[in-house]
């Protein structure tokens, strides 16, 4: 289980060589998508856990669901469950789990941006593009002003699709280590 590598999406200010999209429709529906295999992720995580933690039922699963720092919980689980075992892929899951601690960052990105239209893209007259932003009232994540410069990030479609193939390889990587275990470590 090798993990892809990864670059984020870089930061661009609106241009006429960074256009967003004609409708903001076309966002929502990138939106939705990402999160949607985000959560997919987060299922084949919980799934981990219930490796981990030996369960024969959907306890531990439900219970993942409750936890508030389920990247903690998952990291002890995993000590716990290889401390006395001679596991050649033990240091992958912990490779797992720190990529989904940094891609963690780019979905609330998309799960908490908003839609906002510029008119001025592509010059005077230019009809309005539709970016994702962090909202005005984020503070963490537009320093010192709600000009576009001070944004952490500024999606166009593209953007959030990249996000959203990065949630879907680190599923990809999850979904084969839990199969791994399952079969490795049957309960």
């Amino acid at each position: 289980m090798a993990l892809p590598n990864w670059t984020p999406p870089q930061k661009k200010l609106p241009s006429e060589t960074y256009l967003g999209e004609r409708e903001k429709s076309i966002l929502h529906e990138r939106v939705g998508s990402a999160i949607n295999e985000w959560e997919i992720l987060e299922s084949a995580l919980a799934r981990i856990f219930g490796q981990l933690v030996e369960s024969r039922s959907t306890a531990a699963l439900r219970a993942y669901g409750a936890i508030a720092d389920r990247r903690a919980a998952l990291r002890v689980a995993a000590e716990e469950f290889f401390r006395n075992k001679s596991e050649p892929r033990s240091e992958e899951v912990f490779e797992l789990f720190g990529a989904c601690e940094a891609a963690a960052e780019y979905r609330n990105n998309v799960a908490h941006g908003i839609c906002y239209g510029r008119v001025y893209v592509g010059g005077k007259g230019a009809p309005t593009t539709w970016f994702l932003y962090p909202p005005f009232y984020n503070t963490r994540k537009r320093k010192d002003s709600i000009q576009d410069a001070a944004a952490a990030y500024i999606y166009n479609a593209s953007d959030i699709l990249h996000c959203e193939a990065r949630f879907k390889q680190l599923s990809a990587v999850a979904t084969d280590f839990e199969q791994y275990l399952r079969k490795t470590y049957p309960q």
